[in-house]
């Protein structure tokens, strides 16, 4: 959806809905559609009632309730690519920290997948911390699984799917699908790539 009313504050922006871990809405963020556009993107106000928490927040409850890892990505573009390569448990942060760990509570496992850049990856380290102190196990894909990519929804582009070994651990070896199937692991894993 692109807003378009005229004074909206995400007006000509690509919006993405906002949830909490319970699937309800609290906010929404705009994406410039023009990349060279600044800022890229826009929250709603806080000082008008909005809480800015995840983009697919519901996936948390879904996974507590599946125990499968829950994917945490920097942009709502990010975990389209995820849900796009078959990992519909991912969530994206909307920013490079996220104010609320806590909604994180009751996972057991937990994949980040940041950003390469530098900013991206202090982030990626801080939510690391918060997530560990809470007794979750945490993965970490390295930077350098992106390859020539800064994103994973740059990643997409390029090569039509996410890093293999992050399908991998998102799916695990308990996790088999049959041949065909859109979340199997030799069809999405790339040759290039290492187990995380």
């Amino acid at each position: 959806m692109v807003a378009s009313w005229p004074a909206g504050r995400l007006a000509g922006r690509v919006i993405f809905p906002l949830c909490d871990p319970a699937g309800h809405a609290t906010s929404a963020m705009g994406r410039a559609a023009d990349d060279r556009a600044r800022p890229k993107y826009k929250a709603l106000p806080a000082d008008d009632g909005y809480v800015k928490t995840l983009f697919n927040g519901g996936a948390i409850v879904q996974a507590r309730q599946s125990g499968h890892p829950v994917i945490v990505v920097e942009g709502p573009l990010d975990a389209a690519a995820c849900v796009a390569a078959g990992l519909p448990l991912t969530v994206a942060l909307c920013g490079k920290s996220y104010p609320h760990p806590e909604h994180f509570a009751g996972l057991a496992t937990v994949i980040l997948a940041l950003d390469a850049d530098d900013a991206g990856q202090a982030g990626q380290r801080r939510l690391w911390l918060d997530l560990v102190a809470r007794g979750i196990d945490v993965l970490v894909l390295p930077a350098s699984a992106l390859a020539d990519a800064n994103d994973l929804a740059e990643y997409w582009q390029r090569h039509q799917t996410v890093p293999g070994q992050l399908v991998a651990r998102a799916i695990g070896p308990r996790r088999r699908c049959l041949p065909g199937h859109p979340m199997d692991v030799q069809r999405l894993m790339p040759s290039r790539t290492r187990d995380i």
